[in-house]
């Protein structure tokens, strides 16, 4: 385990697992189940025997709302347990070894990785049927999670979550969506 990227569950886990077999990477990757246990699964992951061993670890997180203050508290976070010359904007890494890596993961300074899936379809055919769901039933504001559940629903074999839409054809892998959060993994 010399490369481990740090993501926030377990549909962020299976994209970024697909994004790296796509790309020929050498990468474990492991959920810390959700942004409140990032502190407790790093403290976790340095008393292991294993973490020795790491030369990057990297530590996505969703934007949410703020990309900026999801970069802070992450930032805050890998200090206050010890890494130094942490990066200085996401998509950064520290000289140091273990070196650390931060990615705030969405689109336009907000979101998550639901956006950049969709951002990866937006233009394929029946794409815009997406939204004319929502138009129809009357829902103004659909947020990310529920158009990637309306596209999955879309295909003929829907694989009931990202996850497994993760593993599948699901996403143009190629699309410049991915490209940031695919040369971050490329630096790692």
């Amino acid at each position: 385990m010399k490369k481990i990227i740090l993501c926030e569950g377990p549909s962020d886990e299976a994209i970024l697992k697909t994004l790296i077999k796509v790309n020929g990477l050498d990468i474990a990757v492991a959920a810390y189940d959700g942004k409140d246990n990032l502190e407790n699964f790093v403290e976790t992951l340095q008393g292991s025997p294993d973490y020795r061993k790491i030369e990057t670890l990297a530590v996505t997180r969703d934007a949410d709302e703020n990309e900026k203050d999801a970069f802070k508290s992450v930032r805050g976070l890998l200090k206050r347990m010890g890494f130094a010359n942490l990066p200085e904007e996401s998509g950064g890494f520290s000289g140091e070894t273990p070196r650390a890596g931060i990615f705030v993961v969405g689109r336009d300074g907000r979101g998550s990785i639901d956006d950049i899936c969709l951002g990866s379809v937006k233009g394929r055919p029946g794409f815009s049927c997406v939204d004319e769901y929502f138009r129809c039933v009357n829902r103004s504001e659909p947020g990310a999670k529920a158009r990637v559940w309306v596209w999955l629903l879309s295909h003929p074999d829907f694989p009931f979550s990202l996850r497994k839409g993760g593993k599948e054809a699901y996403w143009n892998w190629d699309h410049p969506a991915f490209g940031p959060l695919t040369e971050f993994l490329r630096a790692m």
